[in-house]
Parts: C-alpha cells; sequence; structure tokens
C-alpha cells in the first residue's frame, strides 16, 4: 500500500452557476488577496498543502486574473491542459 499521500494538491474554488447567485466584485477580491490570501498562503505553504503562494490566490493577482475572476471564469485556463472527468 502507498503511504507517501498525494504528490499535488489543486485548492480549487467550487461556485455552481445560479441566476440568483452574485458574481464577486472586484472589491471583493482585492480585500481577500490583501487580508486572507498571504495568511492562509503562510500557513499552507508550512502544512505543505500548496507548492506555490500563488496557489493562495484562486481568484487570480494580476488585472487579467481578476478580470476572468469577475465573469466566473475561476479555473481560468487550468482544464485547456487538466481535463476533468468528474461526473
Amino acid at each position: 500500500m502507498n503511504t507517501d499521500g498525494p504528490k499535488q494538491r489543486l485548492i480549487m474554488v467550487v461556485m455552481p452557476r445560479t441566476d440568483q447567485q452574485e458574481m464577486l466584485s472586484a472589491a471583493q477580491i482585492i480585500d481577500y488577496n490583501q487580508r486572507v490570501a498571504p495568511i492562509f498562503a503562510e500557513k499552507a505553504m508550512a502544512k505543505n498543502l500548496i507548492r506555490q503562494v500563488k496557489e493562495a490566490y484562486p481568484f487570480g493577482s494580476t488585472p487579467s486574473e481578476i478580470m476572468q475572476s469577475l465573469e466566473g471564469l475561476y479555473a481560468r485556463d487550468y482544464y485547456n491542459n487538466h481535463p476533468c472527468f468528474a461526473p
């Protein structure tokens, strides 16, 4: 039995799309990036939950990534290169 554990973890925001659901605002994403992500990154890196600090910024950190998140495209291009076979 392999006890090494997973080689990679992807922490992904999963939000069902509904007509009633409001999308995140730029202010909310910026607030998360400034207040939450740095603390999460530090603690997650220390526990080996993430490999890179950028993984703590699921909504992106560049203006173009944040724009994609504002449109609900949180995965950005991830699934173009990593097919998802979940039912």
